[in-house]
């Protein structure tokens, strides 16, 4: 195998970069594998692996010769592709487009595989769109171009046209869009090569295109630039802009220098925009006038060059001097296309593509009677036994059918038919091309494991079997052949009609191709509805609606269709079955959710009338009935009228609860104006005025009324019976009013006197005349002692005080009332402070032996006495006292304030008497215990000599005995 036919084989061209050709050498070898494994036949089978094997073959050739990319191969005319448009031209056409690395993400979505073209403008990558999840192309324009306004608008002119355009045979572009400074539009990917390279391939093996091969291809193209030019112009048709496809489709590209039918686009430097060897004189004039028919004139120099491997370019010569095995017709037809003026040429595309179908036609063509071998007579004969054939067929029903007709007649007759064969070969092409896209989608769906892969697999099965392998199109290529024949008989009136029944089957087959393409979809989503509806109806106990049936039927009806073929009707079907299985739902949905505010209604009154124990209301027997109709009508599977019941008797249940509302307020207003009555009657010890019995009649019948369901009489009553009450409670007003007085001059003077009370109170408190003892540690015989904070009296208990509390005076020295209080006992001292506590409202107590020591001490800032200085001056004692006590707070206080802690009178504390303080108290509380016969006094008295008038001297009597040495001080 030489390197020229491995190239063949590949479909590549010298000119491919390396790593294209190994991505074009696995692609192919991938795609064989897949026919391979999915042949039906064994022959087929072999066959796809004869193919792999030269593929293998070829990639081996290749990998010894080390083919490498080449420009020098391709004729100076392959270049054309650069002069003006990005996505045709080699890589590394332009420096300045190997500005995106492999790897690099654009958009955030789009993932750059690898460079696959450039040109003047732009340049072409591979992606991977990964939200879309399939590869695509991306035409970038080139990073120089994008500071030019002018190469930026046309570079979104192309994006807004083709973005326009929707045909099997157009490239498809998705979107345009920035991502920086970069500018690029997305579109699909296609595998195979373009024109060019599949002409130059071609020519290097010498194999020529053949009239029927570029018939296909013009008949191709020729519907794409029909529908296109209902938009636009493309302005630059040239094999470089025409991919051909793996599976031989081809596909227009490149709108990039389109316009959109207008006349005032040109380059700055006045040359019309397109590429010069293609343009039409007009386009290459840059005149205003350019439409449709300079895209004919490129077609037609496309096919010249297709046909002959020569541009036509000066004074050319008719294509069928050059190819004379070209039928006159269609050579004829391209010819026409060059015509340097633009009304020479066809009209449109499909005048130009039924004359390039056109074939010759004529009673020798078309009837061949052998008159030449048969003589006259024989063909005047066959020509009489026809007639009688058409006679006795009734092919003529009048006279009027065997005149000849005009040749204007027979020229309408002709377009007409030539009319049909062209629609009938385009929806012949555009089933073929549907059928050839549809396998292509579904084996890239089969290898990307993409989602669409089952609906296209049942478009495929259903197209498969009721149209591609059905006897429709044996019966219409039948009728065709048919119509061919009446044609050759010159019998354009039976051919019209025949051709005509041609054109609308292969048109209903062409629209139910179109239709199947959603049953998947629609029945799909039909099926998850159904699904859906019918676990709601199962969870909420719901029967079957009308609709539901109306459902039931056309799901039938759409079952049957799709039994018949019938597609285009299929889809209607579903949709009506759709239609009313949302009809269904939402009726459905209205039920459960009406009867759910009905039962909420009723639960509402049923628990206000438990709570308040209420009677029904009339309106109840009118929610019952209702509510007893939506189950009538429910199990009918009128929906509808169920709802309308269920809200009813909503609305009535809604009524009785309103109803037992406002009753409960009326009677908790008046049972309210009867509880203030009766507070009012109990407070002033008040009798029932007559009105009390009208309030009472009045509220009997309320609850008779209520009992009998008449709510709205029984709220009357209540609210009667509430007045009533509100008149009793008036109408004791100036009774009421007399008593208030007298009980506010009876509070009045228990406020007087509890405030006197009070004065004395706070008189008294202050005549004990309290001081503060702030808390600390001291040291007694005992050991360390922490005393709390507290209060004790500055002076000791006087006998004017002792009088005003006990009303007498034990005292021995009496007839001084400022004088100690003496000759009192423990127990005498704990009534005393009884009495204080009751008249002060505070705790009085007499003072721990700790507290009053650590008082004593003036909280231990002095030692040994209680005061600082000369004994004589701080205490009455033996030495100065006269043998008597006397008035308190002569001598000096010590430092805390406390006057006489030292002599006078010996005083009470509450401890206990115990030998040893072993165990006394550490915290500065009493020392109590059970049986406590005697108690501790402190201090020394009038009596004692200088010895005894210490901090630490203690002494103890009984508690219920006294003498005149021991009085006492409080504590608080």
């Amino acid at each position: 195998m030489t390197k020229d036919e491995a190239l063949q084989i590949l479909g590549i061209t010298e000119a491919t970069e390396a790593g294209a050709i190994k991505t074009a050498i696995e692609k192919k070898k991938a795609d064989i594998q897949n026919k391979i494994s999915s042949a039906p036949t064994d022959a087929l089978q072999a066959k796809f692996q004869q193919l792999l094997d030269k593929v293998i073959a070829a990639e081996q050739v290749l990998n010894e010769t080390g083919s490498k990319q080449s420009s020098q191969s391709r004729s100076p005319l392959s270049e054309t592709k650069m002069a003006d448009l990005p996505g045709a031209g080699p890589v590394g056409a332009d420096s300045s487009a190997q500005s995106l690395q492999v790897g690099t993400t654009l958009a955030g979505r789009y993932e750059i595989k690898e460079q696959i073209g450039a040109g003047g403008m732009g340049a072409v990558y591979h992606a991977f769109d990964t939200t879309r999840n399939e590869d695509i192309a991306i035409k970038v324009l080139l990073p120089h171009m994008v500071s030019s306004q002018r190469a930026k608008e046309r570079f979104l002119n192309e994006a807004r046209i083709s973005s326009k355009l929707s045909h099997p045979n157009i490239v498809n572009v998705f979107d345009v869009q920035e991502d920086g400074d970069k500018l690029f539009l997305t579109m699909e990917l296609l595998d195979g090569q373009d024109l060019r390279a599949l002409m130059e391939n071609r020519k290097l093996t010498r194999q020529a295109f053949d009239e029927d091969e570029a018939r296909a291809l013009a008949t191709t193209l020729c519907d794409a630039l029909s529908y296109a030019h209902e938009y636009t112009v493309h302005r630059d048709i040239k094999p470089e802009n025409i991919w051909v496809t793996e599976d031989g489709q081809y596909k227009l590209m490149d709108f990039g220098i389109a316009r959109v039918m207008s006349n005032t686009d040109r380059t700055q430097t006045g040359m019309a925009m397109g590429t010069a060897y293609y343009m039409a004189p007009e386009q290459l004039k840059g005149t205003g006038n350019v439409d449709g028919r300079a895209d004919q004139y490129a077609l037609g120099v496309l096919l010249y060059e297709l046909l002959n491997e020569e541009v036509p370019a000066g004074r050319i010569k008719a294509l069928r001097e050059v190819r004379s095995d070209l039928s006159k017709p269609f050579a004829a037809a391209i010819d026409k296309t060059l015509e340097p003026k633009p009304e020479d040429r066809f009209a449109d595309m499909a005048a130009f593509c039924t004359a390039l179908n056109a074939k010759s036609s004529g009673l020798n063509a078309g009837w061949a009677l052998p008159t030449k071998t048969l003589g006259i007579a024989a063909g005047v004969i066959a020509v009489a036994i026809l007639l009688v054939v058409l006679f006795n067929s009734g092919a003529f029903n009048n006279l009027e059918d065997m005149l000849p007709q005009s040749a204007e007649e027979l020229a309408a007759q002709k377009a007409e038919v030539a009319k049909l064969q062209g629609e009938i070969k385009t929806y012949k092409r555009r089933l073929e091309n549907g059928r050839r896209q549809l396998d292509s989608d579904l084996r890239d769906a089969s290898r990307n494991n993409s989602a669409d892969e089952k609906a296209l697999e049942h478009w495929q099965t259903l197209t498969d079997n009721y149209i591609f392998n059905g006897s429709v199109i044996t019966e219409l290529e039948g009728d065709a052949s048919m119509g061919e024949s009446l044609l050759r008989d010159d019998n354009f009136e039976r051919a019209n009609i025949t051709l005509t029944k041609v054109r609308d089957g292969y048109k209903n087959l062409w629209e139910q191709f179109n239709a199947a393409e959603n049953i998947y979809v629609v029945s799909d989503a039909l099926q998850k509805s159904l699904n859906e509806w019918l676990r709601y109806k199962k969870n909420n106990g719901l029967s079957d609606s009308k609709e539901f049936t109306q459902f039931i039927a056309h799901k039938k009806t759409a079952d049957q269709l799709q039994q018949d073929g019938d597609f285009v009707a299929l889809i209607k079907e579903l949709k009506e079955a759709a239609k009313y299985l949302d009809q269904a739902s939402i009726v459905g949905k209205k039920l459960v959710s009406a009867k759910s505010d009905m039962e909420k209604s009723r639960e509402k009154w049923l628990k206000r009338k438990k709570t308040y124990q209420l009677s029904d209301p009339k309106i109840v027997v009118k929610a019952k009935e209702a509510q007893q109709q939506v189950d009538i009508n429910v199990k009918a599977g009128d929906f509808m009228l169920a709802v309308e019941f269920a809200k009813k008797s909503e609305e009535y249940w809604k009524q009785a609860s309103t109803a037992g509302k406002q009753l409960i307020l009326a009677k908790e207003n008046m049972e309210n104006s009867r509880a203030k009555w009766l507070k009012r009657k109990k407070a002033y010890h008040l009798t029932d005025p007559k009105v009390v019995v009208e309030a009472k009649k009045a509220q009997h019948k309320a609850d008779m009324n209520e009992k009998a369901g008449d709510f709205t009489l029984a709220i009357e009553l209540v609210k009667k019976s509430q007045e009533y009450w509100k008149q009793a409670y008036l109408v004791v007003s100036k009774q009421v009013a007399a008593i208030d007085t007298k009980y506010k001059e009876i509070a009045a003077e228990k406020r007087k006197a509890n405030e006197e009370k009070e004065r004395h109170r706070k008189a008294f408190i202050k005549m004990l005349h309290m001081v503060d003892v702030p808390g600390g540690h001291f040291r007694m015989r005992s050991g360390g002692v922490t005393v709390k904070p507290f209060a004790i009296g500055k002076y000791e208990v006087t006998q004017k005080i002792w009088q005003e509390v006990m009303g007498s005076n034990p005292s021995h020295f009496k007839g001084c009332s400022n004088c100690p209080v003496e000759n009192v006992s423990w127990d005498d001292i704990q009534l005393f402070i009884t009495k204080i506590n009751q008249r002060s409202g505070k705790h009085f107590r007499l003072p721990t032996e700790s507290e009053w020591e650590y008082a004593c001490l003036s909280g231990a800032k002095t030692e040994g006495q209680c005061g600082s200085g000369r004994i004589h001056d701080i205490a009455w004692f033996s030495v100065n006292s006269d043998k008597r006590t006397h008035p308190v707070g002569q001598k000096n206080p010590n430092e805390l304030g406390l006057f006489d802690m030292n002599g006078n009178v010996m005083e009470w504390v509450q401890d206990c008497y115990n030998e040893s303080n072993k165990f006394a108290p550490r915290d500065g509380s009493a020392w109590e215990s059970d049986g406590c016969g005697q108690r501790v006094y402190r201090g020394g008295s009038w009596s004692y000599p200088y010895s005894y008038l210490t901090s630490d001297y203690r002494d103890r009597n009984p508690a219920n005995s006294g003498n005149s040495n021991t009085g006492f001080r409080l504590a608080l």
